[in-house]
């Protein structure tokens, strides 16, 4: 969808500026042709808004039904207190770090940006040769959506340590949760 919008209006440029040199058939001064310009580009944004919010809709619809809300906070539970008890951690000191740390961070991987974000590309705003503007405006959609959805189920997205493409979802450890 972002590459068409971007081709639609690159064409919408190419023929407004025809037009201001001349060439096009709308035969208006240069001052109208502005005003008439303006209008139709913010009809163009308007159109692209409603199309943008279309998009935002349906990512959050599919990301709210993909996965297992309840399966996924008890997978982050789970996760954080395997890891303790493999360190050797006791259910008291489980709690006496709960309690120091307020309440830690518990992550489940649910995959990686080249499977979940829409281009399939990952990428750093000052390093992104390798996506077009209609991919990322698509990816930042995508990852608001994802970020609205999972403040609803009180989780946020991470990436992971050793690979930043590794996305992970992650909740607080809450200390009355802690498995005695």
């Amino acid at each position: 969808m972002g590459e068409r919008i971007d081709e639609v209006f690159n064409d919408y440029v190419r023929w407004l500026l025809r037009q201001e040199d001349g060439d096009g058939e709308l035969g208006i001064s240069g001052a109208e042709l502005s005003v008439w310009a303006t209008k139709r580009l913010n009809s163009f944004k308007d159109f692209v808004d409603v199309k943008i919010e279309v998009y935002r809709e349906d990512a959050a619809e599919g990301i709210e039904g993909e996965y297992n809300w309840d399966a996924l906070q008890t997978e982050c539970r789970e996760n954080y207190e395997n890891v303790q008890q493999e360190a050797g951690y006791t259910a008291e000191e489980m709690e006496a770090e709960a309690e120091h740390c307020s309440n830690p961070p518990c992550s489940a991987f649910i995959g990686t940006a080249f499977a979940l974000a829409p281009s399939g590309k990952y990428y750093t705003p000052w390093a992104n040769s390798n996506v077009d503007f209609g991919e990322a405006m698509l990816d930042a959609i995508w990852y608001d959506s994802m970020d609205e959805v999972l403040e609803k189920h009180e989780m946020y997205l991470c990436s992971g340590e050793g690979d930043p493409c590794d996305l992970f979802m992650t909740m607080e450890y809450k200390k009355e949760e802690i498995a005695e």
